[in-house]
């Protein structure tokens, strides 16, 4: 019942439309089980409708039966003169009996503390990462508080949430290492962006950007209302706001105002009326009046003798009494509407006679002004505040009510002027205040804490508003009680829009999916500097988890002053945090990681003869140098950047790209001019195997990373799902037909041929001729076509020159030269050539724009020891169709064309076999080498696909600790290997967090029979390994020596490649 409990909460909140709830077809305390049937029954596909309507009735006895428990009525009061359900639904669930209920079993006080029950964690995290915390959270917070008899404004603490598996967390709690945290996707930002957006609502760029979430929404809802489609998230934005801003001031006790308020002149004047002496001292007056008139005879009327009525009053108005007791009277009738004639009175009357009155009334309503409200304020003192404060709510929910119904009747952008100068007189109340004015009401904090607590006011509100529903549950509801909490729930509801949108949550896989959310991260975090942003992600990784140690990872910039200055401006914002270590020295305990981003190259079909990637490699170089440049420059920032990295969409951007950059600044050395000490070396991550066009396509992207980056022990390859993912299960899943680039799929056949032969994988079925036969096919329409003898002619004659040119500089040999030139012009190309034609694309393809490999070109002395691959043989530079082949890769552009072309194949089941027993010798290599494997589990279901996290590959890669069966063992290459988060923001998670859900999942995992595939003391035992594992793979760690340091690994390069690979 609490996974369907869950499910139900997460579909109301994100399938009720925010129209029907202004209109009151679905309501907080009443949402019909007919409704929430049609919510569910659309939104899944495995549903049975009266099964659905049968677990929905047991639903709701389960809630009354747990509210009752408790000594609680239900939210859910049928109102059957409201309209708002039909006869046929008169059975109706309260959402917030619903959350009640559900946090009361998922969530419990633990230590003061609340934490969430081990047991269900799977539904914490799906509502975690659907709905956020928030609303649980506070909800047994209320609830606890309630009992207790207290209001909390103190929420130091409880932003962070734990298990109660105390076995897991001392494990967790010995300390762990994050060693893949992109900084800018690791902020809470939509935590931060909603409150920045509900601070600021007249940012015109602001507007611009929401409209693109509507132009392009990532989790469009099933939307069951009268109005056809949603409103657009500007509006929604807007009106989110007006409701915070009117639950704050309710919360707070303030008056707001939506616009400016007019008094009604009727209801001021009965108020003077009633509230001062007026008719005394008036009757007294005309009294006299009266008997001046009886004794003279032909006198005129007052009506006719005095012009106005200030006039005809001004004896009386000037008596102290009446300044004394009638303030408001002569206000009125002096100040706010002067110069009233007398002519409108009725003769003979009373002057304040009811039908005097009610014709200055409407002299008044016609030809002044209108009197605005707050003028009118402090004529109500005391006991009469209420009547005013009665009037001030009533306009107050009639704007509020017009904008949430009717909003284009407004002029928008003076309604967004007039809640921002709400928000701003919120913020000036208080000089503490600080990005959010509903911190107000918040604790006071210590400035190095506002990291955290500037999250705390959206957290006390929403705790607030559930703490007052529990005391109204005992006496029973108003109807501006019940008001507040159907804007609150609509507020809710918007909320959960925008989330939607900002959050990766949309049950979307793949990595444009990602790329389009994390593209939205710092769209709306106006209210936030950079360095802010990065304290906010720094610091509350390390508050949420025991950290070791933390890899930040940053864009690198233009030039090495750039640099300097950048992370000098992320240290000073982020301080001081040092390892937790025996020794004295203070250890840094969080360091940065540069990182490339892949780009697509789109520079061909221009009639320019460059390279793939010509200009992006320019600018790696550019980049490249701006680091050294860095580190020789100022070794004392140098020292805090510990190594380089490549992420972004690996479609459309090889390794290849990356390899001369990443030699180079691999082997890059310096020495600090003031202690002789050499900077430690550079060490290498690569993102690679995360997302590819097939499995095989990612098995190849990961070996051109080791083997033209030059990875080694120590070095590292981010994700490398495809390395350990299920292939048969990937091509099953894809009906074994794969969308890929003709290029690509020519070079997977190729490399997986030669890869086959390496490993000895035995030749089932003839793969390797099928596989032959695929490169005839692909290579002629590739290649073949768009070359030509005299193409091949001039190559080769230009191949020749060079030759005679080094050989006999001089051309005093002629013996030499005609035997040189009397070669054979043919070329002949096969599987084979094509291969080392594979191998070149670790050079420089500049040394080949000629057709051949070129030495001359090698002149720049800082790079010239990278250009060329050093674990490739010299002898295959000279190999003719190699060296052709890469040069028509670059250079041709009917080859890169024709390349780029998709084609649909079908991989037949004996070639998917071939690729699995591929992967396993992989596997054996990268351990081999000492590689180690970044796993980030939350990220590769969301992006790669994957079933569970009882089937991520990483336990493909080590599974010792798992289980005591040798064979297994022995079977699995035990990579050294991380679990780590990725983007914590993006997918809403912790170290902690990720450590826990593949726990849990492996704890849990069942085989076919029913039994547990693994012992829980095991689980717990490898998840330790993975800890220490993870600590150990931290490039905060200097290479040891008996490790391989990196001076021998540059001395040994050669030879361990051959090595290893044998």
């Amino acid at each position: 019942m609490i996974d369907f409990t869950a499910k139900i909460l997460v579909k109301a909140m994100h399938n009720i439309s925010s129209w029907d709830i202004i209109n009151k077809k679905a309501r907080f305390d009443a949402i019909s089980i007919r409704q929430l049937q049609r919510i569910c029954f659309h939104s899944e596909n495995d549903m049975d409708e009266t099964a659905l309507l049968r677990k929905l009735h047991y639903l709701k006895e389960w809630i009354n039966t747990q509210l009752h428990g408790n000594g609680w009525t239900t939210d859910a009061r049928f109102d059957t003169e409201s309209g708002v359900h039909g006869q046929d639904d008169a059975e109706a669930i309260g959402i917030f009996d619903l959350v009640h209920c559900l946090t009361a079993n998922l969530l419990t006080i633990n230590r003061g503390r609340v934490v969430y029950r081990y047991k269900y964690l799977k539904t914490w995290n799906y509502l975690s990462g659907k709905i956020g915390q928030n609303l649980l959270i506070t909800s047994i917070y209320a609830m606890k508080d309630y009992k207790e008899g207290i209001h909390r404004t103190d929420f130091h603490g409880t932003d962070v949430i734990y298990h109660d598996n105390q076995t897991l967390n001392e494990i967790l709690d010995r300390g762990m290492s994050e060693n893949h945290f992109h900084l800018r996707c690791s902020i809470p930002y939509f935590l931060l962006s909603w409150l920045s957006l509900m601070n600021s609502v007249t940012v015109t760029k602001t507007a611009d950007l929401l409209d693109m979430l509507n132009r392009e929404p990532r989790n469009p809802k099933m939307r069951y209302s009268e109005r056809p489609a949603e409103e657009k998230f500007s509006m929604l934005h807007l009106k989110a706001a007006a409701i915070r801003v009117y639950l704050y001031a309710y919360l707070t006790d303030q008056l707001i105002e939506f616009g400016e308020y007019y008094a009604s002149v009727e209801m001021i004047l009965e108020h003077i009326l009633v509230t001062e002496p007026v008719y005394e001292l008036l009757h007294e007056f005309e009294e006299q009046k009266q008997m001046q008139r009886s004794g003279e005879a032909g006198v005129q009327t007052d009506n006719q003798v005095c012009g106005n009525l200030e006039q005809y009053l001004e004896n009386v108005i000037h008596t102290d009494r009446m300044k004394r007791e009638c303030t408001g009277f002569i206000w009125f009738v002096t100040k706010c509407f002067p110069n009233i004639p007398m002519s409108i009175f009725m003769d003979g009357e009373f002057v304040f006679s009811r039908t005097n009155r009610e014709i200055l009334v409407r002299y008044v309503e016609k030809h002044y002004e209108p009197l605005l409200l707050r003028q009118c304020a402090w004529l109500y003192r005391d006991k009469y505040w209420k009547i005013f404060r009665r009037e001030w709510m009533r306009q107050t929910n009639n704007a509020l009510e017009r904008l949430l119904k009717d909003p284009y009747s407004y002029d928008l952008r003076s309604y967004r002027s007039y809640i921002q100068h709400v928000i701003d007189g919120f913020h000036a109340s208080n000089s503490r205040v600080y990005k959010d004015y509903a911190l107000t009401s918040v604790a006071a904090y210590d400035k190095e804490d506002w990291n955290y607590h500037v999250l705390m006011g959206e957290r006390w509100l929403i705790y607030e508003m559930e703490r007052r529903r529990f005391d109204g549950r005992k006496g029973g509801s108003t109807g501006n009680e019940k008001y507040l909490y159907h804007l609150f729930f609509l507020y809710l509801v918007i909320k959960e829009s925008f989330r939607s949108e900002l959050l990766q949550n949309n049950d979307k896989i793949g990595f444009r999916n990602f790329q389009t959310y994390q593209k939205r991260k710092t769209w709306f975090t106006t209210s936030f500097t950079e360095g802010e942003l990065a304290e906010i992600a720094v610091k509350n990784a390390f508050r949420s988890q025991n950290l070791e140690c933390l890899e930040v990872r940053v864009v690198p910039q233009e030039s090495g002053e750039q640099n300097i200055r950048m992370i000098k401006g992320y240290d000073q914002a982020i301080g001081e945090i040092y390892r937790k270590t025996n020794k004295e020295e203070k250890i840094p305990a969080y360091f940065y990681v540069f990182h490339f981003r892949k780009q697509m190259d789109r520079m061909h079909g221009e009639g320019i003869l460059r390279c793939r990637h010509e200009k992006y490699r320019q600018r790696l170089k550019k980049l490249a140098w701006a680091m050294i440049s860095m580190r020789v420059g100022n070794p004392d920032i140098g020292v805090r950047l510990k190594g380089i990295d490549a992420c972004s969409s690996e479609d459309g951007c090889r390794p290849e790209v990356f390899a001369v950059v990443f030699r180079t600044l691999k082997q890059h050395t310096v020495y600090r001019t003031d202690t002789k000490k050499k900077l430690p070396q550079l060490r290498v991550s690569y993102h690679v195997g995360e997302e590819n066009q097939d499995v095989l396509d990612g098995l190849r992207a990961i070996d051109e990373a080791v083997y033209f980056l030059n990875l080694g022990s120590g070095d590292r390859l981010g994700h490398a799902t495809m390395l350990g993912i299920c292939a048969e299960e990937w091509y099953m899943r894809n009906d074994y037909k794969i969308s890929i680039r003709q290029q690509d799929y020519l070079d997977n056949v190729v490399w997986m041929y030669h890869r086959m032969v390496h490993y000895h994988i035995s030749n089932k079925d003839n793969l390797l001729e099928y596989l032959e036969g695929e490169f005839q096919k692909y290579f002629n329409l590739v290649y073949e076509r768009n070359m030509s003898d005299e193409y091949n002619k001039r190559i080769l004659d230009q191949r020749e020159e060079y030759r005679i040119q080094e050989t006999d500089p001089y051309g005093k040999s002629d013996h030499r030269r005609s035997a040189l030139y009397s070669r054979s012009h043919t070329l002949h190309f096969n599987i084979h050539n094509y291969y080392y034609a594979w191998e070149l694309r670790g050079d420089d393809p500049h040394l080949y724009a000629d057709g051949f490999y070129n030495a001359h070109m090698l002149l720049d002395v800082q790079w010239d020891d990278q250009r060329i691959n050093p674990h490739l043989d010299l002898e295959k530079r000279d190999i003719a169709e190699a060296a052709v082949l890469y040069h028509m890769y670059h250079y041709n552009d009917e080859v890169r064309k024709e390349g780029d072309k998709p084609v649909v194949v079908k991989i037949p089941y004996y070639m998917v076999q071939g690729i699995g027993l591929l992967q396993k010798s992989m596997q054996k290599t990268i351990a081999k080498r000492g590689i180690s494997i970044e796993t980030n589990p939350s990220s590769n279901l969301m992006i790669g696909g994957l079933s569970g996290y009882d089937s991520h590959p990483i336990v493909s890669f080590y599974n010792r600790g798992l289980t005591s069966d040798m064979s297994q063992i022995c079977e699995c290459p035990q990579i050294n290997v991380s679990i780590n988060t990725d983007n914590a923001g993006v997918f809403a998670t912790t170290l902690y967090n990720e450590h826990t859900l593949m726990a849990y999942a492996l704890e849990n995992k069942k085989n076919m029979d029913g039994t547990y595939v693994y012992k829980k003391d095991m689980v717990y035992e490898w998840i330790d390994h993975i800890r220490e594992m993870g600590n150990m793979q931290s490039f905060s760690k200097e290479l040891r020596l008996g490790d391989r340091s990196a001076d021998s690994v540059v001395i040994n390069s050669k030879h361990e490649w051959l090595l290893n690979d044998s």
